[in-house]
């Protein structure tokens, strides 16, 4: 989630995706930008995506950086989503077809 506007640059950028029509040096987006799909920062919004697919495998597509901030200032929250167990040192991580998935219960009356 972006904490803060800022003027010039800082777009978070999608390289391995298709750069828009509507995305363009004269809409104001930077020459970084430019490398793929990019989004502006604006306060109050967030940027959802899933890194892998059903399979478990990453998703070439999320791949994703930002563009340095030529104007301004910017801040930004992370929050990381995970569908199993995440796996850490050394791990093998289970491939998210393994997952059952349950429906929430009702909320209590």
């Amino acid at each position: 989630m972006y904490l803060s506007d800022v003027e010039e640059g800082g777009e978070t950028v999608f390289p391995n995706a298709a750069v828009p029509a509507s995305q363009s040096r004269e809409a104001g987006y930077s020459e970084c930008a430019m490398a793929g799909l990019a989004y502006r920062p604006r306060k109050g919004d967030a940027v959802v995506f899933w890194s892998l697919r059903t399979d478990g495998t990453l998703d070439a597509g999320a791949l994703h950086g930002s563009c340095p901030v030529t104007k301004g200032t910017k801040w930004a929250a992370t929050k990381w989503y995970h569908v199993a167990h995440y796996a850490m040192d050394g791990e093998i991580p289970k491939s998210v077809k393994h997952v059952v998935f349950k429906a929430p219960r009702p909320p209590a009356p």
